[in-house]
């Protein structure tokens, strides 16, 4: 029986929502479908995310990147490291680990990738003397909190999470 905090359903009301299903490629690459094309696409730069097999939460990260850039190609975020999902398509070694851990719930169409847009706002900061506005988020705060609730309640993080960082 799966912990109720190692389901993603406990974490909808919180605001995660399914941004696509996962698909293998080539030589242990991803390729995405079911797409909500208004979270991968968003130009929002703040969120959390959690990768899940079936309902199981296998990992949880923090982005201060956009999920995805889109491609003009096709309906894929482009490869690469200036994009959170994009990364994970194909990227190094920390990327790999995971896809290779996930290689068979992958195949057989279980994997899925959530994310909760996380609040940005702007605070008045000094720069050389003249007050002016900055952005700020708490992406990294939530994360931390989320797999403090994990561990609290399942005596354990997610399997692809080694700790908290």
């Amino acid at each position: 029986m799966l912990n109720p905090a190692l389901d993603i359903g406990t974490y909808v009301v919180d605001g995660f929502a399914k941004v696509c299903d996962v698909e293998p490629n080539v030589w242990q690459t991803w390729l995405y479908k079911n797409i909500d094309e208004s979270l991968m696409y968003s130009s929002h730069r703040s969120w959390v995310y959690m990768i899940v097999d079936n309902k199981e939460i296998v990992k949880i990260g923090e982005t201060s990147k956009t999920l995805g850039l889109r491609q003009k190609k096709n309906n894929q975020p482009k490869t690469g490291s200036k994009s959170r999902l994009g990364r994970y398509r194909e990227g190094d070694t920390t990327d790999a680990v995971i896809r290779g851990a996930l290689e068979s719930a992958v195949s057989q169409g279980r994997v899925s990738i959530w994310a909760r847009q996380c609040q940005m706002h702007k605070i008045n900061l000094r720069f050389n003397g003249q007050e002016d506005e900055a952005m700020t988020s708490c992406h990294e705060d939530i994360e931390k909190k989320y797999l403090d609730l994990i561990f609290s309640a399942a005596k354990r993080y997610p399997r692809l999470n080694k700790r908290r960082a």
